[in-house]
C-alpha cells in the first residue's frame, strides 16, 4: 500500500497554531492476487418490484453468477415481508443459483431489517478468509419490522464489527435513499443509485469489479501526536475512536482503482525560537492483505518552522486545499438536500450561493475534480431557486454526498449523475 503524507501549509510560525494533515492511501499496483468474496446479494421481491424492475433484477443476478469465480461464495437472499436465503453455497454451482433466480416471485412488504439480518447469518457462518459483503437492492422504504433508520444502521454497524461490509442499490425513484446511505455509511460500503432497469446491471458490475480489486481489508489509519501536539479529530465521514492521545480512523478496505483521502486536524504547540523543524506524530497505516497477511507501515510526521513574517508568505499546499474544499461541498449539498426537504428553496438557493462566495477560488486550478464540483454547486443554486427537485436529481445528489463524505477519489465521477 503506498502511503502520502501532504500538510496544508508548508511553514508554520513558531507560535504553534492549527494545522490540517491530509493522508493518502493508495495501491501500489504490485499488492499480487486478490481475496476471494462471499457475497450475500439481497434481492427486493416486494409487488413494487414488478414488470421491468423484476426482469432486470433477475437478468442482473444471472450476470453475478456468471461473474463470480471457483473460489467465491454466494447466497441469494429474497426478501418482502418476510427474508429467505433462496440459494448458497460455492459460486461455482451455478445451476442452482440460476434455478432460484429464475423460480423469484413477487410478495407483500419491504422488510429491510430482517433482509439484512437474514444476510448477516449466512455470512457470519462463513469461516473462510473470503472478503465478505451484503449487496441489498430495494425499490422502496421500510415498511415491515423494523423500520427506523437508526436501528436499520445498527444492524449494518455490527456486520461491520465482524468485517461484514454492506453496499446498497436503491433502484428506481422511489426508495428511501437517507435510509440507504445510512446503512451503507455504518456498513462501510456504497450507496448506487440506479434510477432505472437499464442500468442495474452496470452498478452490479461496477460494484462486483471494485471488490475484484480489493488490495487491502481492516485498513486502520492511527495518528499519535508528539511532543506536545494533539489531535482534534477527523474531518471525515470515516468511524473513528481514541486511544489515548492518538486517533484511529477506520477506512475499511481499499481497493487498486482508488485512493482514501483522510484529514486530519492537528494543533501544533509554539517552538523554541530559531527552530525550523520538529517531528509532532507518528502516522501508522496497518491493514490485512488478499492473502490474509497483516501488514503495517509507519509515517513520522515533521513540520517546519519560520518566524510570524516568514511563515505567513509562504504557500499553502493546493491538493490539500482542494481536499478541504471538496469536502465543504459535500455539506453544503447536504444542506441543500435539508432546504429542499424543508421547501425552504429560495433560501436555500442563497444560502449556497453565499457559500460558494467563500470557497477557496485558487484551489479549482489544482483540482479538475473541484472545479466540476463547484460548477455542480453553481448549478444547483440556481436549479434551487426554481423550487422543488425532481426525486432523479435528489438521490443523485444524495449518493454524491455520501461518497464525499468518505473521501475517496477515483470513485465517484460527478458525470454519473443527472445534469442540474
Amino acid at each position: 500500500m503506498e502511503v502520502k503524507l501532504d500538510l496544508e501549509r508548508e511553514l508554520l510560525p513558531e507560535e504553534g497554531g492549527p494545522v490540517v494533515l491530509a493522508v493518502r492511501c493508495g495501491s501500489t499496483g504490485a499488492e499480487g492476487g486478490r481475496a476471494p468474496l462471499s457475497i450475500s446479494a439481497v434481492l427486493d421481491r416486494s409487488t413494487s418490484m414488478r414488470g421491468a424492475k423484476l426482469e432486470a433484477l433477475k437478468k442482473s443476478a444471472r450476470k453475478l453468477v456468471d461473474t463470480l469465480g471457483p473460489r467465491d461464495r454466494l447466497a441469494l437472499v429474497a426478501f418482502a415481508s418476510r427474508a429467505q436465503v433462496i440459494a448458497a453455497g460455492p459460486a461455482e454451482g451455478r445451476e442452482s443459483f440460476l434455478d432460484a433466480i429464475d423460480s423469484l416471485s413477487l410478495e407483500n412488504g419491504t422488510n429491510l431489517a430482517l433482509a439484512l439480518e437474514k444476510a448477516g447469518e449466512v455470512l457470519k457462518a462463513d469461516a473462510s478468509a473470503n472478503a465478505k459483503r451484503v449487496l441489498l437492492l430495494t425499490d422502496g422504504g421500510a415498511n415491515a419490522g423494523v423500520t427506523e433508520r437508526p436501528a436499520l444502521a445498527a444492524i449494518a454497524r455490527e456486520l461491520r464489527d465482524r468485517e461484514i461490509l454492506t453496499t446498497t442499490l436503491g433502484f428506481g425513484l422511489e426508495y428511501d435513499e437517507e435510509t440507504l446511505s445510512a446503512i451503507a455509511g455504518a456498513g462501510g460500503g456504497r450507496l448506487y443509485h440506479v434510477n432505472g432497469p437499464a442500468k442495474l446491471e452496470q452498478a452490479y458490475s461496477r460494484e462486483l469489479g471494485g471488490l475484484r480489486s480489493i488490495v487491502g481489508r481492516s485498513v486502520e489509519v492511527t495518528i499519535s501526536p508528539e511532543g506536545g501536539a494533539r489531535v482534534l479529530g477527523s474531518r471525515n465521514a470515516y468511524p473513528a475512536y481514541r486511544k489515548g492521545g492518538a486517533l484511529v480512523v477506520s477506512l475499511s478496505e481499499l481497493r487498486g482503482d482508488e485512493t482514501k483521502v483522510v484529514l486530519l486536524d492537528l494543533s501544533i504547540p509554539a517552538v523554541s525560537r530559531g527552530t525550523t523543524e520538529a517531528r509532532v506524530a507518528l502516522l501508522t497505516v496497518t491493514w490485512t492483505t488478499a492473502e490474509g497477511a497483516t501488514r503495517s507501515s509507519e509515517h513520522p510526521v515533521f513540520l517546519r518552522f519560520a518566524d510570524a513574517r516568514t511563515a505567513a508568505k509562504a504557500e499553502p499546499n493546493g491538493e490539500v486545499l482542494a481536499e478541504i474544499v471538496l469536502l465543504d461541498a459535500a455539506v453544503l449539498k447536504e444542506r441543500a438536500l435539508a432546504d429542499d426537504e424543508a421547501g425552504d428553496n429560495e433560501a436555500g438557493s442563497k444560502r449556497l450561493s453565499n457559500s460558494l462566495v467563500h470557497l477557496s477560488p485558487g484551489t479549482a486550478k489544482v483540482s479538475p475534480a473541484l472545479d466540476a464540483e463547484l460548477k455542480r454547486l453553481a448549478a444547483l443554486a440556481e436549479r434551487l431557486a426554481k423550487g422543488r427537485l425532481d426525486p432523479d436529481l435528489r438521490k443523485a445528489l444524495r449518493s454524491e454526498v455520501h461518497e464525499a463524505s468518505y473521501t475517496v477519489r477515483g470513485r465517484l465521477d460527478v458525470g454519473d449523475g443527472p445534469p442540474i
